[in-house]
Formats: C-alpha cells, structure tokens, sequence
C-alpha cells in the first residue's frame, strides 16, 4: 500500500490560492517587511538628524574642568578664540573641537584672564 503524501510547495500554494493571490501575499510579506525595518530605522536617523543640527549651529557648550564653569560658544567666543590663536599664539586657525584637551585648557586659562575681551 502506497501512501500519497500532499504537496505542501510552491506549485501546491499556486494551485490552491491562484497565481493573482500568490503575488499579492508575497507582495504583502515583503512590504510588512519594510514597514518593520522603517519603524525601528525611524529613532536612529531622528537622532542622527537632531545631533547633526546641533552641530550646524555650533550652539555648544564646553565645560572648563580647572574652573569649574561653562562656556557657551557663540560668535563673540568664536571672534576671541580666532584672536587667541592668531594674534597671541601666532598659529594658524583650528577649530577649537580638534585641539588637544591641554590646548583647550590653555584657552580658557587665556579666556578667564581676558574676560574683557570684546
């Protein structure tokens, strides 16, 4: 005795559901899918936005450890950093993020000394 087993593939799916509705359940699968990777992508690229902004408008505040204060960082900060580096170090101009942490300090040592700065 012979026992027939039922074809649970592909070509079995086809014949029962119809070729129309075969697509259109893998086209749900596939976009249910994408909808899912969307969801969890969403939070990531939100935050990678915010902090990517914060960045462009260099509103930043910096902490000065031997003084224990902050420092906001504005236009008028900008102007006295660009002199401290220029006219009294007599180096050229680096963005202040790329100095070493013991040129940092050395800055606002300066900066607390020239408050008065304009």
């Amino acid at each position: 005795m012979q026992v027939s087993v039922p074809d649970v593939g592909i070509r079995h799916l086809t014949r029962a559901i119809g070729g129309q509705q075969l697509i259109m359940f893998r086209f749900c699968k596939r976009f249910s899918s994408f909808l899912l990777l969307a969801a969890l992508a969403m939070p990531v690229a939100t935050f990678a936005r915010d902090d990517h902004d914060h960045d462009h408008d260099r509103d930043h505040r910096y902490y000065d450890r031997a003084h224990k204060d902050y420092h906001h960082w504005d236009e008028h900060e900008s102007a006295a950093y660009r002199h401290w580096m220029e006219a009294e170090r007599h180096h050229r101009y680096v963005e202040f993020d790329h100095l070493s942490k013991a040129d940092q300090q050395r800055y606002w040592v300066w900066r607390h000394d020239h408050s008065d700065w304009h």
